[in-house]
């Protein structure tokens, strides 16, 4: 499960601690607020909403089914989601979590896709 309060102690930390060394073989991820940003931005094209409305609409606890978002707006959103911001989640997660918690859902599977193609080309290399 995914709380939101320690993936925003998280990107704080990240925010105060210099960029040297290590900072240079991660993936630069982007911060949180401009995940938010492009969430809203994907989410407003969908409802065609304007985006200053759906901002304010969206609190940490609403969902996007609250905010007017059906299984078809969810279904092409879902699409963006994966192609933009390059996280896989479900029609069922966009649409009934809580957009803090969607927040950190997308940024950890950002983190996972980076991770992803490693371990396979590792496993290419030693299997028999």
């Amino acid at each position: 499960s995914c709380m939101v309060g320690s993936c925003r102690k998280r990107s704080i930390e990240e925010a105060v601690r210099p960029h040297a060394g290590s900072g240079a073989l991660r993936q630069p991820e982007s911060s949180l607020s401009e995940l938010r940003q492009g969430l809203l931005e994907l989410i407003a094209v969908a409802l065609e909403e304007d985006i200053e409305v759906l901002g304010a609409q969206l609190s940490p606890a609403t969902t996007l089914l609250e905010v007017g978002v059906n299984s078809a707006a969810a279904s092409a959103l879902r699409a963006r989601v994966f192609k933009q911001l390059e996280a896989e989640l479900t029609t069922f997660e966009l649409l009934k979590t809580p957009f803090a918690d969607l927040l950190c859902k997308i940024m950890n599977a950002q983190k996972q896709q980076v991770g992803v193609a490693l371990p396979q080309l590792n496993a290419v290399v030693h299997s028999p």
